[in-house]
């Protein structure tokens, strides 16, 4: 148990924080095309971070699976390079115990992600909607 409490913390630190800065870059991005918009004129400046704050979950049901592959890249090539996994073999842990922790953590990823991709983000998804299309419509009666 304390071996899959070790994994599960290296793996999802690395996950958050690697989703974390995919999270920054992508919404860096929606914010850049909606500061252009409203710049256009085309949407009111006041409902920018609204918009964008109800699109992170839709960013996060993408950035969340991308940033466990790559955490679990990034934790296993670290146990390997520090010698931690031929402890681990030696102590009796086998890879496919490894493997079976692993699981248990990306289950627990694949239904995060699971319940922000159908209940979450198309409930938020609408929420902008009609928040960018009233201001579109705010815009127009101008």
């Amino acid at each position: 148990m304390i071996i899959f409490r070790y994994l599960c913390r290296e793996i999802l630190s690395v996950t958050f924080a690697v989703c974390l800065v995919l999270l920054m870059i992508l919404v860096s991005g929606r914010f850049v095309k909606y500061l252009a918009n409203a710049i256009d004129g085309s949407l009111d400046a006041e409902v920018i971070f609204t918009v964008i704050a109800y699109r992170i979950p839709g960013i996060l049901e993408l950035t969340l699976p991308l940033a466990f592959f790559v955490a679990v890249l990034l934790s296993f090539g670290r146990m390997y390079i520090d010698n931690e996994m031929s402890v681990l073999k030696a102590c009796g842990i086998s890879e496919n115990k490894l493997l079976g922790y692993t699981l248990i953590i990306a289950a627990f990823l694949a239904v995060t992600v699971g319940w922000l991709s159908l209940s979450v983000s198309p409930s938020q998804m609408a929420k902008s909607e009609l928040i960018y299309g009233g201001a579109k419509a705010k815009d127009g009666v101008r």
